[in-house]
């Protein structure tokens, strides 16, 4: 009986430790990608950008947390005030602000400021107290003045995302040795697809196909993060 009930205890601790190798496994190699932004993140790209990894048989999770009207400085504030990256600990993280910072109501951000909240942005996410996650920053589209948006941006707007906001990211990704997707050439390409300020589902879809594509480097090298 005593030998039996050693057997039990073995067999027990064996398909335990089975169970928790496999776990610690699939965490390990679970892809936990962060898309980080305002409103044109919120809107749909993310849930596109999965369903594309899953069907590529990529195991990742995409995360969406774009937050509706916020500016860079705001973001940047919501990082702070919030455990999110350390709740979500990102493997990678897809960050495009910068369309509500040129708007001529209160939150119009002069361009030295958004270049300080992204980098400091960029820091935060390095330094949040897990592995560094890798981080890939995006232009912002054109500005595409629709009815719903006639007040709060004009063609000072579009001039200072072509000229300011843009040139900006473009030097950060340089700087920070960083990599980065041309939303705004993105678009420029399919004008159709950005009827005003948010991309169609179908602008949401190329978006979400121009992220995978610059992913997929990443997620299918070894030792990539």
């Amino acid at each position: 009986m005593l030998k039996k009930r050693l057997f039990l205890v073995i067999g027990i601790l064996f398909f335990l430790s089975l169970a928790i190798g496999f776990w610690l496994y699939t965490r390990e190699h679970f892809l936990v990608i962060m898309c980080a932004g305002d409103s044109i993140t919120r809107g749909a790209y993310p849930d596109y950008l999965q369903e594309n990894l899953d069907r590529a048989g990529i195991k990742a999770k995409v995360i969406n947390m774009g937050v509706p009207g916020n500016t860079s400085g705001e973001y940047l504030t919501y990082l702070k005030s919030r455990r999110v990256l350390q709740e979500i600990r990102p493997d990678i993280v897809l960050l495009e602000l910068g369309t509500n910072d040129v708007r001529t109501d209160g939150d119009h951000t002069e361009t030295t400021r958004f270049i300080a909240n992204m980098n400091q942005i960029i820091d935060l996410i390095h330094n949040y107290g897990g592995p560094p996650p890798r981080i890939l920053l995006a232009t912002v589209p054109p500005i595409v003045i629709d009815e719903g948006h006639r007040l709060h941006f004009n063609e000072e707007s579009k001039r200072r995302v072509v000229e300011e906001i843009n040139p900006a990211i473009i030097q950060i990704t340089k700087d920070r040795e960083l990599l980065l997707l041309d939303v705004y050439q993105l678009f420029q390409q399919q004008p159709g697809f950005l009827p005003g300020i948010h991309p169609s589902q179908e602008g949401y879809k190329a978006m979400a196909d121009a992220w995978f594509d610059r992913l997929i480097p990443l997620v299918t090298s070894p030792g990539q993060k």
